[in-house]
């Protein structure tokens, strides 16, 4: 179980820390901060620095139809969460997509009334 495919988290705060060289992936909880790091470094190949774990518990979640009418509940699932440091000069291509669009030029696009 030396390489686990781990999901990266995109969100904005994640694509700020990603220029500090701090990624942020969904794994299996029963992964430790070891085997975390080795699958990162065995995917992205890039070496790793610091692993940081976080657990999210599980919340309650409650669904309202047809106007108050019928009520039901449920459970929205945790997950655990891990923020990874690499190494000074290492990167991950995860907003690879973004910062191509950033790199080239856009047409200016004349907005007419309606």
């Amino acid at each position: 179980m030396n390489s686990v495919f781990l999901k990266p988290r995109i969100s904005e705060k994640t694509y700020e820390l990603s220029n500090k060289s701090v990624y942020v992936f969904e794994v299996p909880k029963m992964l430790s901060k070891q085997l975390i790091a080795d699958s990162v470094e065995s995917q992205f190949k890039v070496s790793v620095e610091n692993v940081r774990v976080m657990n999210i518990p599980q919340k309650s979640k409650r669904l309202i139809r047809n106007q108050g009418k019928k009520v039901s509940y449920g459970i929205k699932s945790g997950f655990k969460k891990a923020y990874v440091t690499l190494k000074k000069g290492d990167t991950i291509a995860v907003f690879a997509s973004d910062e191509e669009k950033k790199s080239t030029p856009e047409a200016k696009v004349k907005r007419g009334k309606k």
